[in-house]
């Protein structure tokens, strides 16, 4: 199921990556793309005590609210196993990185900051909502991603105007000065 080749990371973190591939896929089924991961796993750099999982999914169609809470539940039983810092999930559809914008639309974020209120039921899981990382993030993919499930990465991700990318990297940077 896994296209981890490229991925150096222990036999632990593969192996949990390629169950959350396949419970993704099931959850899914044929409204996936792709399941990406991006981040210090891509770079080569995790470290399972201070990183977290970065992935990126595609998805053909917007989802339904029972997909998405089935997805977080799901997510939530990863993050037991997952080192400390747990998955940073975002699905996005095809037609958003077609007809790319800043701040990107997303389906679903997760992340363990959120854990809390997918538990209580507190995520609008209806509202159109955005993401200034996201252009980021699709870039990160798209020029050092591991593709974990389907397509390839680059006949999915488009390359994302310079930009919005500098832009989400400032809004990034701009954000983490305030903490």
């Amino acid at each position: 199921m896994c296209c981890m080749d490229a991925l150096r990371a222990p036999q632990h973190i593969r192996d949990l990556l390629n169950r959350l591939g396949e419970r993704l896929h099931q959850l899914l089924g044929e409204n996936l793309t792709g399941i990406y991961l991006h981040g210090s796993l891509a770079f080569g750099c995790f470290h399972p005590d201070s990183s977290d999982i970065d992935i990126l999914i595609v998805v053909h169609d917007r989802l339904e609210v029972a997909t998405k809470r089935r997805i977080a539940r799901a997510l939530i039983a990863f993050a037991r196993d997952a080192p400390k810092k747990g998955p940073e999930l975002s699905i996005v559809t095809q037609g958003s990185l077609r007809e790319f914008r800043y701040p990107t639309p997303f389906e679903f974020h997760f992340s363990n900051l959120w854990i809390d209120r997918y538990v209580a039921e507190e995520v609008d899981l209806v509202e159109e909502r955005t993401d200034p990382d996201l252009a980021a993030h699709l870039t990160v993919v798209r020029e050092r991603g591991i593709r974990l499930v389907g397509a390839p990465i680059e006949g999915v991700i488009p390359p994302i105007p310079r930009e919005a990318y500098l832009r989400s990297i400032a809004n990034d940077c701009q954000r983490r000065g305030r903490r």
